[in-house]
């Protein structure tokens, strides 16, 4: 990689983390004018584009992302929560797979998958996901979302555990 294209990738992954996603996606642009085959830029500059909810523009920057380094697990997250943004859920949920391939325990990815899941009235294969979610992340949020979960199987005792045990987690965040 060049100087030039190497100082533009650098100031993008800056703009991003100023939330200056336009400037972010201009710099990436220039860094591509001088390497084009440079997995990471295109996986920050979709990762700009998600951010700024352009989903599909997002998409095609992770799939080109995904080409030139198909390890790139964050790829598969970012691409898979773009199309579950826009409701493509069966084809979001292989996405988050395909990252959960690479790293089992990101919890976003499951997370994420949890939501697609649910989204196409699947709680029981849901449920799984949510419960491996709180042994590795066993925060409020946690226990909410597999309270959602029990409480549209009908588990209204599950769900009241849950629910109670988010609060006792997270009791200062309902203040």
């Amino acid at each position: 990689m060049t100087n030039f294209a190497e100082t533009y990738l650098k100031r993008g992954c800056i703009n991003i983390e100023l939330q200056q996603y336009e400037k972010a996606i201009h710099d990436f642009n220039k860094t591509i004018d001088f390497v084009q085959f440079y997995p990471e830029v295109h996986y920050y500059r979709g990762l700009a584009k998600r951010f700024l909810k352009q989903y599909f523009e997002a998409i095609d920057d992770f799939e080109i992302a995904i080409k030139l380094d198909p390890t790139n697990e964050e790829a598969y997250f970012n691409r898979g929560f773009a199309k579950r943004e826009i409701e493509q859920y069966e084809d979001a949920t292989d996405d988050l797979k395909l990252a959960l391939d690479i790293d089992p325990d990101h919890v976003a990815s499951l997370h994420n998958l949890k939501y697609c899941l649910c989204a196409l009235n699947k709680d029981t294969e849901a449920l799984p996901i949510m419960n491996r979610v709180i042994k590795l992340n066993p925060d409020w949020y946690s226990y909410m979302g597999r309270a959602g979960i029990k409480e549209s199987l009908g588990d209204i005792e599950g769900q009241k555990q849950d629910e109670d045990k988010a609060w006792a987690i997270g009791h200062d965040l309902w203040i």
